[in-house]
């Protein structure tokens, strides 16, 4: 039985470039091959922000403009793991980029923001929540970083390519007798990729 519509989010994402998230998506394989467990799958896209509407094709276009612009030619880079609490799924996990975005880039649609991501991450993974305690999803990460993390170095990750997309996410039991067992579908919009 699927949740209420209400329970259906829209984010703001930058995508990586598929060469890019092929090299992400070995990594995740390579986590979840060595016996990584409770966590979901993650669209390999990183969250800017939760909005209260989908963007149009204008809208999107000129944050692509202003994200090239905060680069100034060069590449996004990803060289560390971090994680960040997300709405109905606990903690985001994935490459922690080294990008701060400044409220300017948002000019125009500053109304249809509901919330900000920080740090910015290229989602590859999210950790269950296992209570509303923060401190204890923090001590989660802790150890999952300990167990895995470890024997498997995150690579590092750099590149120009990108683009800025609507992202539609809601959660659902796929079987209500499943332990309240919850799954979650996503759609990922048009692609408005950032000028070269």
């Amino acid at each position: 039985m699927e949740f209420e519509d209400s329970q259906e989010k829209r984010f703001l994402v930058m995508v990586p470039h598929t060469d890019t998230r092929v090299v992400l998506r070995k990594y995740c394989d390579e986590l979840t091959g060595s016996g990584l467990k409770g966590v979901y799958n993650f669209p390999l896209a990183s969250p800017i922000a939760e909005i209260s509407r989908e963007l149009n094709a204008v809208e999107l276009k000129s944050i692509a403009q202003k994200l090239r612009g905060l680069l100034n030619g060069g590449k996004f880079c990803a060289n560390e793991i971090a994680f960040t609490e997300f709405p109905e799924g606990g903690s985001l996990f994935g490459h922690r980029l080294d990008l701060e975005i400044p409220a300017k880039v948002f000019s125009g649609v500053e109304n249809t923001i509901k919330t900000y991501f920080s740090p910015l991450i290229i989602g590859e993974f999210l950790l269950r929540r296992l209570s509303s305690d923060t401190e204890n999803n923090k001590n989660h990460f802790d150890h999952f970083m300990e167990e895995f993390l470890k024997k498997i170095p995150a690579p590092q990750i750099t590149f120009r390519a990108a683009a800025a997309a609507n992202m539609r996410w809601k959660p659902f039991r796929a079987n209500p007798a499943a332990n309240g067992e919850i799954s979650f579908k996503w759609e990922i919009g048009k692609l408005s990729w950032l000028p070269r």
